[in-house]
């Protein structure tokens, strides 16, 4: 029987990995549906942490969900999750350097903090 359950929690596993981008995507459109070009900009010059804005409730939601290492979370990836919801900030993204090197960063940071869990 502990055998079954090994290979169910590691199909589980595999699934949620596999998945994992799809779900990303659609809560980031979600979380990004009343921002502006303007507040971005705002972040990005502010040096605002994304991670931090997170209520503890869902980072604990995302602690527990054990993502793994999170090797597509990159900058293009999100500037491609956005650019049909929200073009214009992936546009942003694009075209403005010091707004791309943010984007990097933010991304760097949830993907450490994910990785090896909370503080």
């Amino acid at each position: 029987m502990s055998s079954l359950l090994k290979n169910v929690e590691g199909l589980f596993k595999g699934l949620l990995v596999e998945y994992t981008p799809g779900i990303v995507r659609g809560a980031l459109v979600q979380l990004m549906a009343s921002v502006t070009v303007k507040s971005v900009a705002e972040w990005v010059e502010k040096d605002y942490v994304l991670l931090e804005k997170v209520p503890d409730k869902y980072r604990k939601e995302l602690y527990a969900l054990k993502l793994g290492k999170l090797e597509w979370l990159t900058t293009d990836w999100v500037i491609q999750a956005l650019k049909d919801d929200k073009p214009q900030i992936a546009s942003l993204f694009l075209s403005w350097d010091k707004g791309r090197e943010w984007l990097d960063r933010q991304c760097e940071i949830i993907k450490k903090e994910l990785s090896s869990g909370p503080k």
